[in-house]
């Protein structure tokens, strides 16, 4: 690379990166941190019982074969 083409880089890279980031980056990065806590995909309404028809007692052998 050239020194004319590296100034070029520089002088046209930097503004390109920085504008990237302010409109691009920045708005996802906090769009994500708020998502984070979003739980609307649980609102199917299950609990543990309903999941897990068999939860809080030992399953016999007759049914772990049925399923």
């Amino acid at each position: 690379m050239t020194a004319r083409q590296r100034w070029r880089s520089w002088l046209v890279g930097t503004p390109s990166a920085v504008f990237m980031n302010i409109v691009l980056l920045c708005p996802t990065r906090y769009w994500a941190l708020f998502k984070l806590r979003d739980n609307a995909w649980q609102s199917r309404g299950l609990t543990a019982k309903t999941a897990l028809p068999t939860a809080g007692r030992r399953t016999s052998d007759k049914e772990l074969v049925k399923a």
